[in-house]
């Protein structure tokens, strides 16, 4: 019995591992521009930003984009959501520059 338990430890930390040296390359930001919520994340060596936007309280509507260097990967974006979106990216890189 005790093989089997040990056996499973295994299997979860082998995940567990995975998933923390998956974590550790990406960069992931939130924040709240012009009514809406912007979450996004990437790998720090990719240029593409992966989003979620929603209005502001309202989680459950959101809509997923991709972007790459201010362009989206979608050819139909509402412009609230594009503005909100490109404000917070820009404000993210800003912020993740190394200072000099």
């Amino acid at each position: 019995m005790e093989a089997r338990w040990y056996k499973q430890d295994m299997k979860t930390d082998v995940r567990e591992r995975a998933r923390q040296t998956s974590l550790k390359g990406r960069e992931t930001r939130r924040g709240t521009w012009g009514g809406y919520e912007v979450i996004g994340w990437r790998d720090r060596e990719d240029a593409n930003w992966d989003v979620k936007v929603w209005p502001v309280g309202r989680p459950s509507g959101w809509i997923g984009y991709t972007v790459r260097a201010g362009i989206f990967e979608l050819k139909i974006v509402a412009q609230a959501h594009r503005d909100a979106v490109l404000h917070m990216i820009g404000e993210w890189e800003r912020n993740s520059l190394p200072r000099m």
